[in-house]
This record gives structure tokens, C-alpha cells and sequence, in this order.
């Protein structure tokens, strides 16, 4: 039985079906007391509630289906980071400009779902660390949607990219660097930017750092503890991630060493 009276809908451990039936499920203990899992009897919608209610979200996606939409989520933040790369604005031939947008959005596309997974595996290896519970794929599932305010940023991003395709290089403040010319200072190319595309890196930035908070709630409500604890899952992913990339180019480096002496 489930007492109406509890908002997270857990067995008591008084319940006579709890504790005779030798099948059922183990009692949820610790973290799970503490407050740590948030549910809500409304009916959110994740691509509006996640800017606000991230723990909530998180949970109900969890409890509903946690493949639901993840690719598609990580496609959609990794297709709408690349819609403002420089890259576009570099040649001077239109067609080639459009190539080059459609190839960066495809390839972020990609890079996004690639992303997820690399993420989700090393986040759910860090929590369970730091004693957490979640597995690879809710650790998916809440980073994930952890995306939806850049995915937002989206328009605004197209408008950038529009504007690097239809200019080309004299889009970029102090034009593309050319072969052997020195790259211009971060901070004077600011000054000569367009002040509607400085305000929108500015929100960018503000959107960025938005989206590391709510994955600090996401990590801390997939893994059942504190946002602060997700945290730390967060900077200790980081660090494992960093771990993978150089010992993908050792074996990259050894593998080429090799080749290479075997032409030899």
C-alpha cells in the first residue's frame, strides 16, 4: 500500500504488503528520505518547465520514459550551437558558405547525440562515486534536458549565422585572419562587433551558465542527493572526461608512432 498522505507516493515500512510479501521491491532508504526525489501530481511540459523546474522535470521524465526525445534533444542543442559559427563567414563564395552552414549544422547535429552518450556514461560513472544511483541512461535523460534553454537560443543563433552567410567575411569584426596574418585581439574584435550580436552573446553567456545550473539539479535528482553534490558530479565528469581525451590521444599517438615506423 501507498499512504495517500505522502507526496512521493513511497511504501511505509508498516505497510502489511511491504514487509510480508518476500517479492517485493526493497524500501526506499536514505537519500529518497531526505527529500531528494521530486515528484508532482502536474503534468509538465519539459520544453517549458526544465527553465524553472528542473528536478521536477527531471523526475517526472524518468519515471515516464527516460529515452524520450534525449537524441532528439542533443540533436536539436548540438544543430543550434553551430548555427553561429564563424566558419561560415570564411570564403568568399556564397555556395561555399553554404556548404559550410549546412556542414557545421549536420555535424553538430551529430556531435550532440555523440555528446549525450560520452556524458551520460561519465556522469553516471562520477555519481556513483560520490554515492549516487543513476545509470548511464538517466544520467542521459537528465542532462539532456538540461539543453532545452540553448535549444531556445536557436532563432537567435540563426540570425547570426544568417548574417555570417550573407556578409561572408567582412561579417567577423576586422574581417576573417588570413593565411600567415596574425588573429585580432578577443577584445577589440568586441568593440568593432554589431551591438544586437554582442547582446545576444552576451545572453548566450547568461544561457550557458544557466544550463550548468540546472545540470547540477538534473545530475542531483537523477543520482537521488543534493544540487550540490550534483555539482560536484558535474566537475568531477569534467575531469574524468579530460582523463578519456588524453588517453584517446596517447592511443592515437602510439597508433600513428606505429604506422609510421612501419612505413619505414
Amino acid at each position: 500500500m501507498v499512504d495517500p498522505t505522502d507526496e512521493h507516493g513511497f511504501p511505509k515500512p508498516q505497510d502489511d504488503f511491504s514487509t510480508n510479501n518476500p517479492f517485493a521491491s526493497p524500501l526506499a532508504v536514505g537519500p529518497r528520505e531526505q527529500g531528494y526525489v521530486n515528484r508532482s501530481t502536474e503534468v509538465l511540459n519539459p520544453w517549458f518547465s526544465m527553465w524553472t523546474k528542473p528536478r521536477v522535470t527531471v523526475r517526472q521524465q524518468l519515471d515516464t520514459d527516460p529515452r524520450q526525445h534525449v537524441l532528439l534533444v542533443a540533436a536539436l542543442w548540438g544543430f543550434s550551437s553551430q548555427l553561429a559559427n564563424q566558419m561560415i563567414a570564411q570564403s568568399e563564395e556564397l555556395p561555399i558558405r553554404i556548404a559550410t552552414m549546412f556542414g557545421w549544422i549536420l555535424g553538430g547535429a551529430v556531435i550532440g547525440m555523440i555528446w549525450i552518450f560520452l556524458l551520460g556514461w561519465l556522469s553516471g560513472m562520477a555519481g556513483r562515486i560520490l554515492g549516487g544511483v543513476a545509470n548511464a541512461l538517466e544520467c542521459r535523460c537528465a542532462l539532456a534536458w538540461c539543453c532545452i534553454p540553448g535549444i531556445w537560443m536557436g532563432p537567435l543563433y540563426l540570425m547570426i549565422g544568417l548574417y555570417y552567410l550573407v556578409v561572408g567575411p567582412d561579417a567577423v569584426p576586422g574581417g576573417m585572419p588570413r593565411q600567415g596574418q596574425p588573429p585580432m585581439n578577443p577584445w577589440a574584435a568586441f568593440s568593432l562587433m554589431p551591438p544586437w550580436m554582442f547582446a545576444i552573446m552576451v545572453l548566450a553567456m547568461i544561457i550557458g551558465l544557466w544550463m550548468q545550473v540546472l545540470s547540477c539539479h538534473a545530475l542531483g535528482e537523477a543520482h537521488q542527493y543534493s544540487s550540490w553534490r550534483g555539482l560536484g558530479t558535474l566537475l568531477l565528469t569534467v575531469l574524468l572526461m579530460i582523463g578519456v581525451i588524453m588517453a584517446f590521444a596517447f592511443v592515437v599517438g602510439v597508433l600513428v608512432a606505429m604506422f609510421v615506423m612501419a612505413l619505414r
